[in-house]
């Protein structure tokens, strides 16, 4: 735990926040312990294992603990763990499948996929759990008599296969999301967004990845703002009475027109949409207007707290 307390403060150093960065401390100083042979146990538990790569990126990031976790990975460019997890597997199948017979590993493979032939919980059987996973990506048919070089010769093919087939299913989830509506318009692949690249500093990229979430809450100055309670459904501004959204505070709230006049006059240009005026600012890489984007929510969002 020392560890990742530790690398936040190397996220926060660079000028710039660059996801390489994350990625790398993530697989050194996370995935190194927690996946530990996880070759053999770790394909009941994807999904658990997944939190601890989600949990690390959100704080790294300053996201909502609620955010998807599709959200986080199509931004990121970050895979689902499950695909290491998978090449884990991949790579203990072959050490089994080329240990010497009569070996204890090659003695304990065969007997569990003698027993998987009759085996009926994946849970309990090793050789079930990878024969799910390769059909899960249409290659079961490996599985059915293989042999280390087979496998070995292949394995780049299936690992592709399980990235692309991850990554569809996260764009899949964003197309049928209601909490994030409007996110598979921008979003078409699994490739990290430009902003993350080392182009912006981290207060900046944040407020970037949380307009893009759209949830009404900003990490700023080191608060968390919600424009928006817990359990209040429809929320009324407390200035003018109308309902209250982040567009409405960045457009039309009269208290907060001075500040738009200085850091926001091209606004209205964008449709009072606040994703679009982002996703053309990160496009455009216009530091100052980003800039001044900041500041307002800085000097206006805070108001709100109760």
């Amino acid at each position: 735990m020392a560890a990742i307390g530790g690398s936040f403060k190397n996220l926060r150093r660079p000028r710039n926040f660059d996801i390489s960065l994350l990625q790398k401390l993530l697989h050194s100083l996370i995935n190194s312990c927690s996946l530990y042979a996880a070759g053999i146990w770790g394909l009941r538990h994807c999904e658990e294992m997944e939190t601890i790569q989600q949990s690390y990126v959100k704080r790294s990031l300053h996201l909502p603990f609620n955010t998807p976790r599709y959200f986080v990975r199509l931004e990121t460019g970050l895979t689902n763990l499950r695909l290491r997890i998978f090449s884990l597997a991949i790579g203990t199948w072959i050490r089994a499948l080329s240990a010497p017979k009569g070996s204890l590993l090659s003695d304990s493979y065969y007997a569990l996929y003698e027993a998987a032939t009759t085996a009926k919980d994946p849970a309990l059987n090793w050789c079930l759990q990878l024969r799910e996973a390769l059909d899960e990506i249409k290659m079961g048919f490996v599985y059915e008599d293989p042999t280390a070089e087979t496998v070995l010769a292949i394995k780049s093919s299936l690992l592709q296969k399980m990235k692309e087939k991850l990554t569809q299913d996260d764009l899949t989830r964003a197309k049928v999301s209601t909490s994030i509506p409007s996110y598979h318009c921008f979003k078409t692949n699994g490739e990290p967004e430009e902003y993350l690249k080392g182009t912006h500093s981290l207060p900046i990229t944040s407020m970037i990845i949380n307009l893009r979430l759209g949830y009404n809450t900003l990490f700023l100055d080191g608060t968390w703002h919600k424009l928006v309670p817990p359990g209040v459904g429809n929320p009324f501004c407390k200035f003018c009475g109308d309902s209250l959204s982040l567009s409405h505070v960045t457009d039309s709230c009269p208290q907060f027109q001075a500040l738009r006049d200085r850091f926001l006059p091209n606004f209205q240009h964008f449709d009072s949409d606040m994703t679009k005026l982002i996703n053309h600012l990160t496009s455009t890489n216009n530091k100052i207007a980003l800039r001044n984007t900041l500041n307002f929510l800085r000097s206006s969002v805070p108001h709100f707290d109760n």
